[in-house]
């Protein structure tokens, strides 16, 4: 009976299978670009990945940030990272880390995921910040999103993206995409 219920309201079943979702902490500010590759939180979403805005500077998202005509309120912490609250990074590109203590908290960010070996995924200028805090000098035509993941990959189009993104639940990325 209730399984017919759930089939003609169209509602999922109470014991149905979801996949876990991952978390992944968003570097978010009012001006985010994602290297020309579009709805990429869309499907990070679909993928089961949660975007969290991250508070990691004092200008990034403090409580109650206007973002266009909505406010964003940070709900992940740069600490969340070593206390394994989170699964991996994402960098949009937004110019933000452009004084010295900002650029410090980011490049902190970054390193700390490294050091617990989750994914990092960046797109547009966030490409060259995430470059240059671990070391390296961007090129000069920077690739639309890369993933930092043992090893590098270049993510140009919306699939690459999508098949990137299992990397968040651990797995690997699909090697014949790219």
């Amino acid at each position: 009976m209730q399984t017919q219920r759930a089939r003609q309201t169209g509602r999922p079943q109470r014991n149905s299978y979801a996949r876990p979702r991952a978390r992944a902490g968003l570097l978010a500010t009012p001006h985010m670009d994602f290297g020309g590759i579009e709805h990429v939180e869309s499907i990070m979403f679909a993928e089961g990945i949660t975007l969290a805005p991250m508070s990691w500077q004092a200008k990034s998202l403090s409580p109650l940030t206007p973002m266009g005509s909505i406010t964003v309120m940070p709900t992940a912490r740069a600490q969340d990272i070593g206390a394994g609250r989170l699964d991996g990074v994402v960098i949009p590109g937004s110019g933000c880390a452009d004084d010295p203590e900002s650029i410090g908290a980011f490049d902190e960010v970054i390193n700390s995921a490294i050091s617990q070996q989750m994914p990092v995924m960046a797109f547009g200028e966030g490409v060259s910040e995430m470059l240059r805090a671990l070391g390296y000098e961007p090129p000069r035509e920077l690739p639309p999103g890369l993933l930092l993941h043992e090893g590098f990959r270049i993510l140009e189009t919306a699939e690459e993206v999508r098949d990137a993104a299992m990397v968040f639940h651990g797995g690997s990325p699909n090697p014949s995409a790219h």
